[in-house]
C-alpha cells in the first residue's frame, strides 16, 4: 500500500509539472481529481507548496505565473471543496500573496482564505541546544552566560546565531588554541564589534523581504533604530502598521507601547544603512533646522497636555502622585523654552527642564523617593527625568562625582548610539531633541501602563 500511495504522490507532482504551460487544460484538472479520489478513503492528503513566491505573480523566473496564478489556485480550491480530505499548506518568506485582495483587477483566490502563521526566532532552550550540539562536534563548550548572551544578541535567529558561532570558531583556529575549549561571555563581548561587522551582509538578508514588500513598516523600523520613537508611537496606534515587524520577530512592544529591537545587531545595521543613505555620520537623526520651531511647539504642547492628563488619571485612580497635586507647578517656565543654538542655550534649557519636572519631586517627596520609589512606580518617567538630572548636573558643575560621570557616559553612549558627543555638528540641539522626545515618549508609556 505504501508503494501505491507513494506512486500516486509522484503522479501529483508530474501533473503539477506538466501544467507549466497552462493550468486551464481540463484534462489536467480531471486527472488531478481522479488521482485524489482514488486514494484510500481512510487516508488524508496534504500538498505542501514551499517558496510560494516562485509560483506567483512575484516570480521573475517563470513569468507565466502572472497569467496562470488565478486559474491555478481557483482550481485547487474548487477541487478541495469536493475532496474534503485534502489539505494545502503554503510556505514562503512573507505572507504578501495572502494579503492583497486584487491582482490585475481580479480577486486574489488566496485573499481571506489562507491564515498566515509567522515563524519567529528559536526559544532560548532551543538556541542553547543548537549551539551546544554544534560546539560539541568541533570541541567548543559554551558557558551558560555565553549562551544567554547569544540568545539576547541575535534573538534566536538561526542563521545569525550560527554565523556568530562560526566567527568564534574561526578566531580560535587563527589563534591556534588547543581544543576542547570553553567559550565565555567575556570573549563574545570582546569580539562583538568585529563579529557584527562581518554579519552586516546577513543582516541585509534578514530584512530584505520586509523592505521590499512592506515599505511603510520598514520606514518605522528605521525610525526606531534612529531613536525616533515618537513617530513610531503615532503609527503603532493602528496595529496593522506594525503587524509584520512583530510577526518577523524584529521588535517587541510591551504593554506600555514601548518598542524594543529583539535583535540588537539588526538595529545597528538599519541605523548605519539609514545614515549611509542620508550621507550622514550621525546614526540619530536631527530635526531639520527650518522645522525646529514648529517641532518644539508641538513637543511642548504634547508634553504639557499629556502630562496633565496622566497626573489627573493618577489622582482619580488613587495612584501615588509625583508632585502632591495633579498638575505641573512650573508649566509656564517650561512653555517658554526656546530652540537651542549654543551650549549657553542648552544650559538655560536643561535648567528649565530640571526646575519644571525634577526639582518639584525633590521638594515634595525628597530625593529618596526619586531614586528608591520612582523606578518602581514610574519607571519610564524615572528614565527621562534621570537624563534631565544628569545633563543639568553636567551643565552646572565643573566636576562630577565619579559615579555620576559613569552614569552620564553610559547614558550618552546609549542615546547617541556610540557616537562621540564632540563629533556632532550641533550637540546642544541633539541633546535638547533627545530630552524632549524621550520625555514625551515616557509620558505615553506611563499613560498606556495605567490602561
Amino acid at each position: 500500500m505504501a508503494r501505491t500511495i507513494g506512486s500516486r504522490y509522484r503522479r501529483i507532482i508530474e501533473i503539477a509539472e506538466s501544467s507549466e504551460n497552462s493550468i486551464q487544460g481540463k484534462d489536467h484538472v480531471a486527472r488531478f481529481e481522479n488521482l485524489l479520489s482514488s486514494c484510500p478513503k481512510d487516508k488524508k492528503l496534504a500538498i505542501i507548496f514551499d517558496e510560494i513566491e516562485f509560483i506567483s505573480p512575484l516570480s521573475q523566473l517563470d513569468t507565466h505565473w502572472r497569467r496562470d496564478y488565478i486559474d491555478f489556485w481557483q482550481t485547487l480550491w474548487s477541487v478541495q471543496s469536493e475532496i474534503r480530505k485534502l489539505s494545502i499548506v503554503i510556505a514562503g518568506v512573507n505572507p504578501y500573496m495572502c494579503e492583497i485582495d486584487l491582482i490585475d483587477g481580479v480577486q486574489n483566490p488566496m485573499f481571506g482564505i489562507v491564515k498566515d502563521v509567522m515563524l519567529t526566532g528559536l526559544r532560548t532552550e532551543d538556541t542553547h541546544s543548537m549551539i551546544r550540539r554544534m560546539g560539541r562536534q568541533i570541541g567548543l563548550t559554551y558557558e551558560d552566560s555565553a549562551l544567554d548572551y547569544l540568545q539576547q544578541r541575535y534573538g534566536g535567529h538561526p542563521l545569525l546565531t550560527r554565523m556568530a558561532c562560526s566567527f568564534t570558531n574561526k578566531a580560535i583556529v587563527r589563534e591556534e588554541l588547543e581544543r576542547p575549549i570553553s567559550i565565555s561571555k567575556d570573549r563574545l563581548v570582546k569580539e562583538e564589534v568585529q563579529r557584527e561587522s562581518d554579519l552586516q551582509f546577513y543582516c541585509r538578508h534578514v530584512v530584505s523581504e520586509l523592505k521590499q514588500f512592506y515599505g511603510i513598516e520598514y520606514e518605522l523600523l528605521e525610525k526606531i533604530s534612529r531613536g525616533e520613537i515618537v513617530d513610531f508611537l503615532e503609527f503603532a496606534a493602528e496595529p496593522e502598521f506594525i503587524k509584520h515587524l512583530k510577526g518577523y520577530g524584529l521588535i517587541g512592544v510591551d504593554k506600555s507601547g514601548r518598542p524594543d529591537f529583539r535583535i540588537p545587531v539588526i538595529k545597528r545595521y538599519i541605523a548605519f544603512e539609514s545614515a549611509r543613505q542620508r550621507k550622514s555620520g550621525e546614526l540619530r537623526t536631527m530635526v531639520a533646522e527650518l522645522d525646529r520651531i514648529d517641532w518644539l511647539e508641538r513637543r511642548k504642547d504634547g508634553i504639557l497636555r499629556d502630562m496633565k492628563q496622566f497626573l489627573k488619571s493618577c489622582d482619580v485612580m488613587g495612584k501615588i502622585g509625583l508632585y502632591g497635586a495633579p498638575y505641573i507647578v512650573e508649566a509656564d517656565q517650561f512653555a517658554s523654552i526656546k530652540v537651542c543654538r549654543s551650549w549657553s542655550d542648552f544650559t538655560s534649557f536643561i535648567n528649565s527642564m530640571n526646575q519644571t519636572f525634577v526639582e518639584p519631586i525633590d521638594a515634595m517627596k525628597g530625593k529618596k523617593f526619586f531614586y528608591s520609589d520612582m523606578p518602581n512606580h514610574f519607571p519610564y518617567l524615572f528614565d527621562a527625568f534621570s537624563r534631565i538630572r544628569l545633563l543639568r548636573n553636567n551643565a552646572d558643575h565643573l566636576r562630577l562625582r565619579q559615579s555620576v560621570e559613569l552614569d552620564l557616559a553610559k547614558m550618552l553612549e546609549t542615546d547617541l548610539f556610540g557616537t562621540r558627543l564632540t563629533s556632532l555638528r550641533e550637540p546642544w540641539f541633539m541633546l535638547q531633541q533627545i530630552c524632549l522626545d524621550e520625555t514625551f515618549a515616557s509620558v505615553q508609556y506611563e499613560k498606556n501602563s495605567l490602561g
